[in-house]
C-alpha cells in the first residue's frame, strides 16, 4: 500500500477499496491505497521548473524584469523553430521563462493576440514524460501535445489549459545536459 494525501485533482479513487488510516502525512490525514494505485499521476510531487510569461518586446520586458525587479538573466536565446525569443531568469529555486514571438503564425502569437501579456504557463519537470502522458491519458485530462516533442531544454508536452481551470501546464524531461547535479 502507498500513501497518499487525500485531496487529488485528476484522481478518482474506488471507495470501496480505500481504507482509512490514522497516520498523518506532512500534518495531514492520509488513505492507504492498493498497490494497483501506483501508477496513479501525483504531479504534486513533481516541482516547478518555470513559469513563462509571454511579452510584446523582449527587450522592455528585461528591462522591467532585471533593471527594476532585479532579478539576474541566466540566458537569451532565439528559438526560430518554435517562433519565439526567449529570456530565462533566475527566480531562486525556480526560473521565469519570458517569450516574446518572432512569427506571427506561432502558438505563442496567437496567444498573446487572444489573452495579452501575462502569465503563458506553468512547466513541471517530471522524471518520465512518457507515462505522465500516459497517466494524463487514462484520466481523460485534454492534452495540447499526445506525443512530447523537443522544447530547449529537453522533452515537452502541454496539457490544455481548459483541463486546469484556464492555465497552460507544460511537462518537461530535462536532458541530461540541463538536469541538476
Amino acid at each position: 500500500m502507498v500513501l497518499a494525501p487525500i485531496c487529488r485533482p485528476f484522481v478518482r479513487y474506488d471507495l470501496a477499496r480505500l481504507q482509512i488510516d490514522k497516520q498523518t502525512f506532512r500534518g495531514r490525514p492520509t488513505i492507504m491505497l492498493e498497490d494497483a494505485e501506483r501508477n496513479t499521476l501525483h504531479l504534486s510531487k513533481a516541482h516547478i521548473d518555470h513559469v513563462g510569461i509571454v511579452v510584446h518586446d523582449l527587450d522592455a520586458a528585461l528591462s522591467t524584469y532585471c533593471g527594476i525587479l532585479g532579478f539576474t538573466l541566466l540566458e537569451r536565446l532565439d528559438a526560430p523553430d518554435h517562433g519565439v525569443e526567449i529570456a530565462f531568469l533566475d527566480a531562486g529555486n525556480s526560473t521565469i521563462e519570458l517569450l516574446a514571438p518572432t512569427d506571427e503564425d506561432s502558438g505563442t502569437a496567437h496567444f498573446l493576440a487572444r489573452r495579452g501579456e501575462g502569465s503563458h504557463h506553468v512547466c513541471f519537470a517530471v522524471p518520465d514524460i512518457e507515462l505522465t502522458l500516459e497517466q494524463l491519458r487514462a484520466q481523460g485530462v485534454r492534452l495540447i501535445d499526445e506525443i512530447p516533442r523537443q522544447g530547449i531544454h529537453g522533452l515537452v508536452a502541454f496539457v490544455h489549459p481548459q483541463a486546469a481551470h484556464g492555465v497552460m501546464i507544460e511537462l518537461l524531461q530535462k536532458d541530461q545536459a540541463h538536469r541538476p547535479l
